[in-house]
């Protein structure tokens, strides 16, 4: 065989397995097993929230209330959907997250160092620390991000390094109901941009966010929803999915649904993803009008709404509303619970 037949039978080999494999990432990208058709999605703005860096969705079950944050401005919203209620709490340092409580007249809010209890009819965030990060730990260019309270009633929460772009590294925390002692959950070597966390409690998992990674990650969980660790002392997880190829961006906020299945924002990709647990399995995707989703929950009576929060775009392809809150109706699918809250 000439050495230019040859060439031209490889040439096609080689373009019959990239069509296959665009067939194959076309296929998962829309969604092949999902039954709901894009045409029933609807996707709103909620509300022109503004927001420099929105994050840490949370619905209040007791209040109907929707809380989130607006970190770099340092500012608490309150959204209540069905009157269209929006209030703003300001703080003196960068809000990381939101934990709802067993009070519905106060949240938590996570800062640099410290959980301050929020009272939310007064519109203040109080003194009154219920957790403090150890000294040790580092006080200058830290802060917690993303945090959420296990079924089981303990929080888990990350903090994050301003100065993570050039490799420092954040912690994993626990803190037990009536404790006022943060616990170290992952070291700075286990860990490294903490971000989206969700439970699902019939299989005994949490599903873990390190952005650096960009991966989403399932770990055997105790009895309190934490990590649960081998007989070694180390930690072993599955991988449900890494970043999908062709989207610039990683992986940040998350939730769950009643199918166990999860939905996760992609911070740079203009879309919100839904995995198989499993199988890691793209099963929807919904694109939303700006490009820059930072997390999601459920939300509504029913829990049948979707809720994103995104952050500020800037140049000329900047969207008329980004930073604001949108809202997902996708015919069929509902959150689990309401966040699960921390007992004062």
């Amino acid at each position: 065989m000439g050495v230019t037949r040859m060439a031209n039978r490889v040439m096609g080999w080689q373009s019959r397995i990239e069509e296959f494999r665009h067939f194959y990432h076309d296929c998962i990208s829309i969604g092949c097993s999902m039954a709901t058709s894009q045409d029933e999605v609807t996707v709103d703005l909620a509300l022109e929230a503004r927001c420099d860096l929105g994050e840490s969705p949370v619905w209040d079950g007791k209040t109907n209330n929707l809380y989130f944050v607006d970190i770099n401005s340092r500012t608490i919203h309150g959204f209540q959907p069905e009157t269209g209620e929006h209030f703003t709490i300001k703080a003196d340092e960068p809000t990381g997250t939101i934990v709802p409580t067993n009070d519905p007249t106060k949240i938590l809010v996570a800062t640099q160092r410290d959980i301050l209890v929020v009272d939310v009819p007064g519109r203040k965030v109080t003194k009154q620390a219920i957790a403090t990060t150890p000294k040790e730990h580092g006080t200058e260019g830290f802060r917690f991000n993303d945090g959420k309270v296990s079924p089981s009633g303990t929080l888990l929460i990350g903090r994050m390094s301003n100065k993570w772009r050039k490799g420092a590294r954040g912690r994993q925390y626990r803190l037990d109901p009536g404790s006022s002692t943060l616990v170290e959950v992952m070291s700075p070597e286990e860990v490294h941009l903490p971000n989206g966390i969700a439970w699902d409690g019939a299989k005994g998992v949490v599903y873990f966010i390190d952005s650096s990674t960009e991966e989403v990650r399932a770990y055997a969980a105790d009895e309190q929803g934490i990590m649960r660790r081998g007989e070694d002392g180390a930690l072993s997880w599955r991988t449900v999915t890494h970043r999908p190829s062709g989207l610039a961006t990683v992986p940040d906020g998350m939730t769950i649904d009643t199918d166990g299945n999860l939905w996760v924002a992609h911070g740079e990709s203009g879309e919100v993803t839904c995995y198989h647990p499993e199988s890691g399995a793209v099963l929807h995707k919904v694109p939303l009008p700006v490009q820059r989703p930072t997390a999601c929950t459920f939300g509504g009576r029913d829990l049948g709404d979707l809720y994103v929060t995104t952050r500020v775009e800037t140049g000329e392809g900047a969207h008329k509303h980004h930073g604001g809150l949108y809202r997902i109706r996708i015919p069929g699918v509902k959150g689990v619970a309401p966040a699960y809250e921390y007992a004062l």
